[in-house]
């Protein structure tokens, strides 16, 4: 049974950003941003303390594998996330301005 909280499934931060070759604060981007294929978090994270970043063993082995193994990895992500989705974001400027409302007061003569 292996419990959450063993020191052998957790990396420090600065030891995850020295095997990955990046900075600390892309580590915790890569802890706090979903993967758009997914939908889960790059990487597994917990703070113990304030100030403490451990970093799942096992979601640093499968990112590991997945970034390795697909050379694409990144660029097909991107591609996904600049697909649009079906149907307008935002009302064309036409519609746009009919729901705005008159500013402008009406002057006493």
């Amino acid at each position: 049974m292996k419990l959450i909280d063993d020191p052998k499934n957790w990396v420090p931060l600065k030891e995850v950003a020295h095997l990955l070759h990046l900075s600390r604060h892309t580590i915790v981007r890569l802890c706090d941003e979903l993967d758009p294929v997914t939908r889960r978090p790059y990487l597994h994270a917990w703070r113990p303390s304030p100030g403490t970043l451990l970093v799942s063993r096992q979601s640093l082995e499968s990112y590991c594998a997945a970034t390795q193994a697909n050379p694409e990895f990144w660029s097909q992500r991107q591609r996904r996330i600049l697909i649009p989705r079906s149907g307008p974001v935002r009302p064309a400027k036409k519609q746009a301005q009919e729901i705005k409302p008159s500013c402008r007061s009406k002057r006493r003569p």
